[in-house]
């Protein structure tokens, strides 16, 4: 189900970063898609969703891009 005025398929989301993270590429990831969902999927789509992650990757570990241990 797609809400009104969502711009993304949340499950996709996963799925690209799950592709991702196996260490495909954003062309490989668009033929993926193309391939198994007969759908059209943009590379800009797909770089869009990558780079969410790595906002909160480096959120996750400080500014520096060091590991923030939280454990204290």
């Amino acid at each position: 189900m797609v809400h009104w005025r969502q711009t993304r398929l949340t499950n996709f989301d996963g799925q690209i970063i799950a592709l991702y993270a196996k260490g495909m590429s954003t062309r490989d990831i668009v033929a993926f898609f193309r391939e198994m969902y007969d759908a059209e999927v943009s590379p800009t789509l797909i770089s869009r969703v990558t780079e969410s992650v790595m906002e909160r990757v480096l959120a996750f570990q400080g500014t520096s891009g060091e590991r923030v241990n939280t454990f204290a």
